[in-house]
């Protein structure tokens, strides 16, 4: 084909805790949070003086929409972006994923979390009818047909984006553009009440003290409980559960002594699943800021950096096993929203892909106090599956 045409793949999301009769496999959980882990370093390794916040669990659902329809090349350098050195095959990584997808979307308590998959598709464009299977089965994916000329098919996938997010993302889209055939989103919500919540009175105004040295005054919420908890010569680490107990907010705070970017080069698999591993019941006191918070990037150097290259090349990517059309990934964005305050959190995040053609010891009896009054990192992880549903980067909280 001569004219130009594309793909874009959005995906949106809030997190959640889960539950579920069968596990996912160790390797997909073990290369999920390595995929989640590598991301998140690299992505801050271009902004650590600002706030980041992802979604690795969004980001590797688009993803995994996308490498269903790869050949190649192309899909062999996905495969070792999503799965590490795992000889997982597409069927088996396809099973795992509808897995995951049915752990998080379970309802549990007063935690709420709904994950939905689309596939928009401009009217005269033929799939193949695999891929298209793929995507109902793994994804329970909803396939809608629209005619992509007509001004009002932008408010009809803004507004199942609307809905499917409660409303914390209204719009991905302000058009379509010619050349664009097919949309693919991925919509997660969740909201999330602590199992314990902070006690609003308990609330004070404190200073938090930002990398270049000042200080600004935040809403600083407290809470004495017993907590999963660790301390050692790089950090403090503790885990605030929500009333699903599957699923926690993992802080983890640099010691004042230890470089903020320093200790983000530490952020990595080994030392991750050692900490965790190493985390001990106890007593203490968590200070942590009220923050609401949004953050948007383009990912397309990150993913290139991790090893997706061709897929980027018009003379290169194939993803033959989509449509016939000579296709190829034009834009990668990414889009998040984060609060947490005393009752929980809500987030939301909005990956969008866009495709065109041609331990120290210490006295476990003494109660511990954690004061994030310094940049720190958040973890949303889901402790069945180990997924690392959000990560974020605060250094600055409004």
């Amino acid at each position: 084909m001569n004219r130009r045409t594309a793909i874009w793949l959005f995906s949106l999301s809030l997190f959640s805790s889960v539950f579920s009769s069968r596990a996912i496999s160790t390797k997909v959980e073990n290369t999920q949070a390595q995929f989640a882990l590598k991301l998140f370093s690299t992505i801050i390794k271009d902004g650590s003086n600002n706030n980041v916040i992802i979604s690795p669990t969004s980001i590797f659902l688009a993803l995994s929409l996308l490498y269903n329809g790869a050949q190649g090349t192309t899909k062999e350098q996905m495969r070792q972006l999503l799965l590490e050195n795992q000889n997982l095959d597409l069927a088996n990584f396809n099973q795992d994923n509808l897995q995951l997808q049915k752990i998080l979307s379970k309802v549990r308590d007063n935690n709420i979390l709904s994950i939905a998959n689309s596939l928009w598709v401009k009217y005269g464009v033929n799939l193949k009818t695999d891929y298209v299977d793929s995507l109902r089965y793994s994804y329970q994916a909803q396939i809608t047909n629209l005619d992509f000329n007509n001004p009002q098919s932008p408010v009809a996938i803004n507004e199942w984006v609307r809905r499917k997010t409660n409303d914390k993302i209204t719009k991905i889209i302000d058009r379509i553009s010619a050349d664009q055939v097919m949309l693919l989103i991925n919509a997660i919500y969740f909201k999330g009440i602590w199992a314990s919540t902070f006690d609003s009175n308990l609330t004070q105004n404190e200073p938090f003290y930002l990398l270049n040295g000042s200080t600004k005054e935040v809403s600083m919420m407290s809470k004495e409980a017993d907590y999963w908890y660790l301390e050692n010569e790089l950090l403090q680490l503790v885990s605030l559960p929500y009333q699903d107990q599957n699923l926690s907010l993992d802080i983890f705070l640099p010691n004042k002594n230890i470089d903020f970017n320093s200790f983000l080069d530490q952020l990595n698999i080994k030392n991750w699943q050692n900490w965790i591993s190493q985390m001990r019941k106890r007593k203490g006191t968590v200070k942590i800021p009220r923050f609401k918070l949004e953050y948007e990037t383009t990912l397309n150097g990150v993913l290139q950096r991790l090893g997706m290259i061709s897929a980027f090349k018009s003379n290169q990517a194939d993803f033959s096993a989509i449509t016939k059309a000579k296709v190829y990934v034009s834009d990668v964005l990414h889009k998040t929203y984060l609060e947490v305050n005393e009752e929980g959190s809500q987030a939301a995040a909005v990956t969008t892909i866009g495709v065109r053609a041609t331990a120290m010891p210490v006295n476990e009896e003494q109660p511990f106090i954690l004061r994030a009054d310094r940049p720190f990192v958040c973890i949303l992880r889901e402790k069945q599956s180990n997924s690392l549903i959000f990560m974020a980067s605060i250094v600055e909280t409004s």
